[in-house]
């Protein structure tokens, strides 16, 4: 009876650990997410500002940018039945098509990227890139610290209360 109790609480103890695991990865893609995002936006920038390249173009040529290929490769599929950028965009993130990438604030500052896109002259939506670029920039200088404080708190919370839980159950 007892072994069945010590195996029960190894498998506990277990959860708990890959539990923190799990949450501390969701950290780290949210960060890849967010850097992807911001290569996005330079390749977006470069492309206006050398070849003032139009939207599709632009979204096209992201395919090579994973987490981010998702989003653009459904706004282009929205494109083509007729929708507006800023539509077709904010659908696309909507869509949930990003698996839980980002949250909430993530796909608000997405969003807040498509409105007028597309519609201004060249140095108007460089510079605009610009910004959406620096305010990513911005949130992924405050992510990245908080991200390695928060993968030691859920690595060592799971661990405790696998800990707790196997202790209890014994």
């Amino acid at each position: 009876m007892n072994v069945l109790k010590l195996i029960g609480g190894t498998i506990i103890l277990i959860c708990g650990v890959l539990s923190g695991i799990y949450f501390s990865g969701r950290l780290q893609k949210r960060i890849d997410f967010i850097m992807q995002y911001i290569s996005f936006l330079t390749r977006a920038e470069s492309m206006i500002s050398y070849c003032s390249c139009d939207i599709k173009e632009i979204l096209s040529a992201a395919y090579s940018i994973p987490l981010i290929n998702k989003v653009t490769s459904h706004c282009l599929l929205l494109l083509s039945k007729g929708d507006t950028f800023s539509e077709a965009w904010n659908k696309s993130i909507d869509n949930k098509c990003y698996e839980g990438c980002f949250y909430r604030e993530d796909a608000e500052m997405m969003k807040a990227f498509s409105a007028d896109f597309g519609v201004l002259g060249v140095s108007e939506e460089t510079e605009k890139l610009r910004l959406h670029k620096e305010i990513a920039q911005q949130r992924l200088s405050y992510l990245i610290p908080e991200a390695e404080k928060q993968k030691k708190l859920y690595r060592t919370l799971g661990t405790f209360c696998g800990a707790l839980a196997a202790v209890l159950m014994i």
